[in-house]
């Protein structure tokens, strides 16, 4: 819970009192940030996220999937002209 209101202050900038109540108390979130803090804890996560193994990644056509617009514009499709009565254009 204090990572999701976390990131629910970062992305709307609001302060630790406007905290919705979905988050628990405000203070109590608050505390718990400012221990994290001084603790190390938020050094140790953001550390751990920044640098992956990349030993054990693997991203190929089957994990990854291309967005709806990466294949280019519509398709147009012409009316089709009929031949005349010879069967020549």
């Amino acid at each position: 819970m204090l990572i999701n209101a976390v990131i629910w202050l970062a992305c709307s900038g609001a302060s630790w009192r406007d905290l919705p109540e979905r988050y628990g108390p405000w203070n109590s979130g608050y505390r718990r940030f400012r221990r994290w803090a001084q603790s190390g804890h938020w050094l140790a996560i953001f550390q751990g996220l920044q640098d992956p193994d990349l030993d054990w990644t693997m991203l190929d056509s089957t994990t990854v999937g291309a967005h709806q617009h990466a294949a280019g514009p519509k398709k147009v499709r012409l009316p089709m002209r009929p031949l005349d009565a010879a069967g020549v254009d």
